[in-house]
């Protein structure tokens, strides 16, 4: 039994490097957006992986359930949103007053 958690950790742990080595590489937004990228990205490091290969296993598929910010840069987005629909409610209300004039 032991050997058996043994062997989900690792295959767990080489999932995770390889998914932190993707998002890295990733501007936030578009991360938060790479859920197929990822998926192709982690498959074809799996295949790939010495230590998948000496545990004798084979990975047959990978999915990605949801990426998610931390409640602080989660905050951080949705207040650089809101400030760019408080410009562009602005910019229309400005128009429409130049416009009337």
């Amino acid at each position: 039994m032991k050997t058996r958690k043994n062997y989900q950790k690792k295959i767990i742990n080489q999932i995770q490097v390889l998914t932190r080595s993707l998002i890295q590489l990733l501007p936030l937004k578009k991360a938060l957006q790479a859920s197929e990228e990822l998926v192709d990205s982690v498959n074809k490091g799996l295949v790939q992986s010495d230590i998948i290969r000496q545990l004798g296993v084979e990975i047959l598929s990978v999915s990605v359930l949801s990426i998610r910010p931390n409640p602080e840069t989660s905050k951080a987005l949705e207040a650089d949103a809101r400030e760019k629909l408080l410009l562009a409610a602005d910019e229309a209300i400005y128009h429409r007053r130049n416009a009337s004039v």
